[in-house]
């Protein structure tokens, strides 16, 4: 989660996102995240907040946590989990079944030092519409 002052009153933050579907139509979703860094004690579990105001489906959905690289996810679920940076094998998990209610939080698990920084979430689909919140 990025690091920095939260806006006033602590709110979510908060960002408007437009896709293009493959019906050529523009639609428009938010996502959201928390406003404060996420608090972790070495050795804890900690939950980085992430959802959708719409939907997603179980199947066709790829869900992308990274922190600096792309191509180094934390976690990469296409339904399932595909890969992901050594660093974090068998330390994280997503909520596939909240995917239905726009939930694409992550658990991150046994926290370490090493693990502190800005986290990133993509979301994309088979319709190639495509989301990313920076958490």
């Amino acid at each position: 989660h990025r690091t920095g002052e939260a806006p006033e009153g602590g709110a979510r933050r908060q960002g408007e996102w437009w896709g293009w579907d493959r019906g050529s139509r523009w639609w428009v979703f938010t996502v959201s995240g928390p406003a404060l860094p996420v608090p972790a004690i070495a050795g804890s579990d900690v939950f980085l907040d992430c959802k959708c105001s719409t939907d997603l489906p179980r199947e066709g959905v790829e869900v992308r946590w990274f922190r600096t690289r792309f191509e180094s996810p934390v976690h990469l679920y296409k339904e399932q989990l595909e890969s992901q940076d050594e660093a974090y094998r068998h330390r994280t998990r997503l909520f596939v079944e909240e995917f239905i209610n726009g939930n694409v939080s992550l658990r991150l698990e046994g926290v370490r030092v090493s693990d502190n920084g800005e986290y990133t979430c993509l979301v994309s689909n088979k319709c190639d519409s495509e989301f990313e919140l920076y958490t």
